[in-house]
């Protein structure tokens, strides 16, 4: 653990490192501005798809095109890419910048018990400068962590486990743009029916989706994204073992649990039969299928 903590320290307070917590500042900074300013709490969501592949390519420009840099770069950025257009689609980004679609998670948060935001504003805007604009920059900057690992061993030449760890990162997004896809067209065609008077049975009476890659888990999108980062910092354990850069995607990990379970709650006090699916669909791991719907 010492060299573990050793390690940390080293890399933290290296010179490569200032350029990398200044950025990761300015988009802290940047968000919560935003975010006073127009009242929308999702301004880091808009930038959740960008900024951890613009850290690995800083590193990439710093080492000269280092080649397994420039392959870590290439599937971030195709990941940064495909959930850009994913975002976009569900009204996220719109004109000027800081409107677009909020999280409807954080109106449930702002009027939890717990936060009570109308009549504890300061302790909103504590959680808002502290968890939703610091520590959620903060992680976006730790699971782009292991491309500095990988800037300390630039010119070791890549091997058989850094193609099939991008070819692995590649696949998981593959599956996760699937799953992405498969609820868009689902939450689509429901809508549609509801707006226009159209009855719906099966999944659409149920309110919520659970075929495809939905059958196999609850959220079978969030499990690929858990994956994908794992899979990234298998980089950097390929390259010195145990070290620091891990905990990026155990943070990341340890976020998405709460985060499905608080989208959960809210769905199954919508659709009852949200109970059942639940009981029977395991949440990331792929046990699923057993769940029929009786609409």
């Amino acid at each position: 653990m010492a060299s573990l903590f050793d390690g940390l320290v080293a890399d933290w307070s290296s010179s490569d490192m200032e350029s990398l917590w200044k950025l990761c500042c300015f988009w802290i900074f940047l968000c919560w501005i935003t975010s006073l300013l127009s009242n929308n709490w999702s301004q880091v969501d808009k930038l959740w798809s960008i900024t951890p592949w613009v850290y690995v390519w800083v590193y990439v420009v710093k080492s000269g095109g280092d080649q397994r840099l420039l392959w870590m770069a290439f599937v971030s950025t195709l990941w940064g890419i495909r959930l850009t257009l994913n975002f976009s689609r569900r009204g996220g980004y719109k004109w000027p910048p800081w409107e677009g679609e909020e999280d409807y998670r954080w109106e449930h948060v702002r009027k939890d018990p717990k936060m009570d935001a109308d009549k504890n504003p300061i302790r909103w805007h504590i959680f808002n400068v502290v968890f939703i604009c610091g520590y959620q920059h903060f992680l976006l900057w730790m699971i782009a962590a292991p491309a500095h690992i990988a800037f300390k061993h630039r010119g070791t030449p890549m091997n058989a486990i850094d193609w099939s760890l991008g070819f692995l990162f590649l696949v998981l997004l593959f599956l996760e743009a699937r799953a992405d896809n498969e609820q868009y067209n689902f939450q689509t065609e429901k809508y549609r029916k509801i707006n226009a008077k159209i009855p719906r049975k099966g999944m659409e009476k149920d309110g919520f989706i659970s075929s495809g890659l939905w059958a196999l888990c609850r959220h079978p999108n969030y499990a690929c994204e858990q994956g994908m980062w794992i899979t990234f910092a298998g980089f950097s354990a390929a390259l010195e073992g145990l070290n620091w850069s891990l905990l990026g995607c155990l943070l990341l990990v340890s976020l998405f649990t709460p985060s499905a379970q608080l989208s959960e709650g809210i769905t199954a006090k919508k659709y009852p039969a949200y109970k059942k699916y639940r009981e029977v669909t395991w949440m990331f791991l792929p046990f699923g299928g057993e769940y029929q719907s009786k609409n």
